[in-house]
Formats: structure tokens, C-alpha cells, sequence
């Protein structure tokens, strides 16, 4: 079902905007902050090496309406505190800048590839009852090359972010399924 699309001129397309613009201003330091992570796990010694994860920045969807005005529904998010039950640090912790008025709902989530460690993030917000989002996929490609020779050499590592850009979509519900 596609969505309502009842809004006015430019609504979309101008919430859009606006959601670009602060997700501009998030990714860098998320990613900054995802690398100085990642090292403070494996110099604990835990025995994994993750990315952060956070669970949605808010309790409920970013609603904005049809007829609202540029900014209507922004807000900040008000479920920072809360973690996985396996992690040690929540949105507060990790990332308190993310502690601003916002257009969307945040999500992280982490993985391991056999390229390297990544994680998505997620953004999400709601128009007129309609859910949109935009993911982006940061793969952190590690790189060892071996300096010099068998005796005075080193191990040189350099990281680099390979980041796939999503564009806005359309969230389809999901379809309850009905017993026969």
C-alpha cells in the first residue's frame, strides 16, 4: 500500500531536507566515535571486538502531520538511558550530543563480516501516519602491511570507513498473517 501521500507541497520532500541536514551533523561524530569504541573494547580484553549499538532514541515514532509547520513535531529524545542488556554504555553515555531536538528517531545496530566490523544507522520518522527511513551502512575496512624487514620491521594498520548511503523510503507494514 503506498503511502497517503496527502501532504502539501514540499512537506516531504522538505522534512527530508531538514532530516538530511542534522543527519549530516551526526554520522561524522558517530563514526569518530565508533572507532574509539571499537579500540577501547579490544584493549579490555573482553573477548570480542563490537561497535556500539543503540537502542531507539525514543519511546515512540517522530509524528509529523499534514498541516503542521518546519519543526512541528522535533523532539528530543527521551530514551537515551536505555542499552542492551550485553552493553555498557546507552546513548547518554556513548553519544550525548545526540541529546537534541530532532526530526527522526535514531537506531544503531553492529555486526561483524568477514570484511570487518561495522554498523548501521537508522533514521526514522513518521508523516501523516506514513513511517519513512534512511539507513547508512559503515563497514570499517582494517588494513595490516608489513614495513621493513624480518627484524626492524613493523606492522602498519590503517582503518577506512566504506559507507553506503540510502536514500529516503517508504516503510511497508508488515502483513499480520491470518490463521487458516
Amino acid at each position: 500500500m503506498p503511502p497517503s501521500g496527502n501532504y502539501p507541497p514540499g512537506r516531504l520532500t522538505g522534512l527530508q531536507s531538514r532530516c538530511n541536514a542534522q543527519i549530516a551533523n551526526i554520522l561524522p561524530v558517530l563514526s569518530d566515535k565508533q572507532e574509539l569504541y571499537e579500540d577501547q573494547e579490544s584493549s579490555e580484553d573482553q573477548g570480542h571486538i563490537a561497535k556500539w549499538q543503540g537502542l531507539s532514541s525514543s519511546y515512540g515514532p517522530i509524528e509529523h502531520g499534514p498541516v503542521a509547520t518546519s519543526g512541528d513535531n522535533d523532539a528530543v529524545p527521551d530514551a537515551t538511558g536505555r542499552k542492551p542488556s550485553d552493553r555498557t554504555e546507552d546513548w547518554d553515555a556513548f553519544m550525548p550530543e545526540i541529546k537534541q531536538v530532532l526530526p527522526f528517531v535514531v537506531t544503531v545496530d553492529d555486526y561483524a563480516s568477514p570484511a570487518g566490523l561495522g554498523f548501521n544507522a537508522v533514521f526514522d520518522f513518521t508523516l501523516d501516519g506514513d513511517p519513512y527511513r534512511r539507513e547508512y551502512n559503515y563497514l570499517q575496512i582494517v588494513t595490516n602491511t608489513w614495513i621493513g624487514d624480518e627484524e626492524t620491521g613493523y606492522m602498519e594498520t590503517t582503518r577506512e570507513w566504506q559507507i553506503e548511503e540510502g536514500e529516503w523510503f517508504y516503510v511497508e507494514p508488515e502483513e499480520e498473517e491470518v490463521p487458516a
